[in-house]
């Protein structure tokens, strides 16, 4: 099963049960202002207007069971995306790519999962009828976000320093605070 469009209503039991996958894919120039409305928390991200061009994800469910025998809902999702970001050198735009992969397990109910998912290496999320699998893709690529954008090599002259000329004028030598004072007390006939 392939989609072309964001996956809302996901049925990731259904899907698990036949070994299926999903995927989809929304760009600029065929999804156009849809991409920003499917994916608004990282269009949010963009340092350009309708900057975010491309969100690609690709699903696949399975059913794995566990030591005792009873059967689990596993869920394998890979997304990508394409956004430009501040680079932090030289403060203008750098088309950054936006990756990740990573396994899912379901459990019946929230507390399960909030048990679990603390021991557990894959993350572990509720099994719904109705999944959101387009909030999960877009959770994930602002997960993978980086702390620091930067070009790799910067399109600009990078500028590491700052100069100022009215700071360089002032003079080297430090003038105790109190100096002017004692100079016009001692005008005024003061100590």
């Amino acid at each position: 099963m392939t989609m072309n469009t964001p996956p809302e209503q996901l049925n990731v039991q259904a899907l698990a049960s036949m070994g299926g996958e999903i995927s989809g894919h929304l760009d600029r120039a065929s999804s156009g202002a849809a991409l920003d409305t499917c994916f608004e928390r990282l269009a949010a991200e963009s340092c350009v207007p309708n900057g975010l061009s491309r969100v690609a994800w690709h699903a696949q469910a399975e059913v794995r069971h566990l030591p005792d025998g009873s059967p689990s809902v596993w869920l394998h999702l890979d997304v990508s995306a394409d956004v430009p970001l501040v680079c932090q050198r030289c403060m203008t735009p750098v088309m950054t790519t936006l990756s990740s992969e990573r396994w899912f397990r379901f459990v019946s109910d929230e507390s399960t999962a909030e048990a679990e998912d603390e021991h557990s290496d894959e993350d572990v999320l509720v099994l719904v009828p109705k999944f959101n699998l387009a909030a999960l893709v877009e959770d994930e690529l602002l997960m993978a976000l980086p702390f620091v954008p930067m070009h790799d090599v910067c399109p600009v002259p990078v500028v590491t320093s700052v100069k100022d000329q009215a700071f360089s004028d002032l003079p080297d030598e430090r003038q105790h605070p109190f100096a002017d004072l004692k100079a016009k007390m001692n005008q005024a006939g003061g100590r």
